[in-house]
């Protein structure tokens, strides 16, 4: 009991201060009067002024307690007012900690969502771009109005002006334009692409951008896919993604006949697997171009290579050496006799440029066959040559 009540003395010293000094100052009272007026008196004047000095020592003592009860309750106020704010402050690290794994969680989705040929190198990176006043001590669920998150801004510019793009000219430049603010988008969104290299991939330095020539509605869509679902978890509105490229002509031949250039090593650069698909891909261009000029010649090539080029699951016919060889030969004759019956045909280097590369691709079909011949029998030159 003893150590209860000199722990709370304790605790509270200015309140047991205030309550000593007024039980004192009543003891000083009393011994005061004591000594003034002597032993007990038998009068009732003097028992009478006793209970005057009475009614004002309990009145002092009244209001010494009031006082007291005052500090103690606002130092208790003060106390509880300590306790709620740690509550509350361990409540909102609890909802930080729990807003930002959900975040983490989201992003691994996502990644599974396309199996995995994407990864977000440094989660916690983005979500500082969504969240940039989020902490232990502070955690809003939406993205606040009031403040201005420059990184944001940067991000829905960069959208704009890849819809601008998308929408211009689409010569040469802003081909590139286009590959760089795809890249920039990606780099934002902190996402690596870790699948293997596909036919008309787009790299620099060796690395994923993110954009495939043959497939653009995959590639595109695919941003604006994760930065419409990111901004949904943060309760903003989403953006309207583009739609249709793999169907607009204008787009798809902006980026054919860029990529249809001789630098193999150009950056950013496409992968080309096949050396096949890269002759073919430029002499695909090369009849568009003669086509805007004379729509009515190497229709036949062109409805060919239109098969081919329809999107990327088609190119596997490339891979079909037999059915290419055939192709070839077919469009070999086709040019011969163009180029025969009509002298003065419009475009007529192109054409010619056209039947070389064909020839070229003939004659190399023609040596594999003989190096595959020479292999099987065992003459020498062939690359499996048998020695008995």
């Amino acid at each position: 009991m003893i150590k209860k009540i000199w722990g709370n003395i304790c605790e509270y010293p200015w309140i047991s201060g205030v309550i000593g000094v007024g039980l004192l100052f009543i003891l000083g009272i009393f011994v005061t009067y004591g000594v003034t007026l002597g032993p007990l008196s038998h009068k009732h004047g003097a028992w009478s002024s006793f209970g005057s000095m009475l009614s004002g020592v309990f009145t002092l003592f009244g209001t010494t307690a009031t006082i007291a009860t005052l500090l103690f309750l606002s130092a208790q106020f003060k106390e509880q007012q300590k306790v709620t704010a740690k509550q509350i402050e361990a409540l909102t690290f609890e909802q930080y900690k729990n807003h930002r794994s959900l975040f983490i969680t989201r992003l691994e989705e996502i990644s599974d969502l396309y199996a995995g040929q994407i990864k977000f190198r440094n989660p916690d990176y983005l979500y500082n771009k969504f969240f940039p006043r989020n902490n232990s001590s502070f955690c809003e669920f939406k993205l606040s109005s009031e403040y201005e998150n420059k990184d944001l801004i940067q991000i829905y510019s960069s959208f704009d002006k890849l819809i601008n793009l998308f929408q211009g000219k689409l010569d040469d430049y802003e081909v590139l334009d286009i590959v760089g603010y795809v890249d920039g988008i990606s780099d934002w969104l902190q996402i690596n692409y870790i699948y293997e290299c596909r036919d008309g991939d787009v790299l620099f330095a060796d690395c994923h951008l993110g954009i495939n020539i043959y497939s653009l509605d995959s590639s595109i869509s695919r941003l604006f896919t994760i930065f419409n679902d990111l901004l949904f978890f943060s309760g903003a509105s989403r953006i309207k993604p583009l739609e249709y490229l793999d169907s607009d002509e204008r787009v798809r031949f902006g980026f054919l006949k860029f990529y249809s250039r001789a630098s193999a090593r150009m950056e950013p650069y496409v992968v080309f697997n096949d050396d096949d698909l890269r002759s073919i891909h430029k002499v695909y261009v090369l009849v568009k171009e003669i086509h805007l000029m004379d729509y009515g010649v190497l229709n036949l090539l062109e409805w060919h290579l239109d098969a081919i080029f329809k999107s990327h699951s088609t190119l596997s016919a490339i891979y079909n050496k037999e059915l290419l060889e055939s192709l070839v030969k077919d469009n070999i004759k086709e040019i011969e006799v163009v180029l025969k019956n009509k002298p003065d045909v419009k475009e007529m280097e192109k054409i010619e440029e056209v039947l070389s590369i064909l020839q070229g691709m003939s004659y190399k079909f023609f040596n594999a066959k003989l190096s595959q011949l020479r292999f099987k029998s065992g003459l020498p030159g062939g690359k499996g040559f048998i020695n008995k």
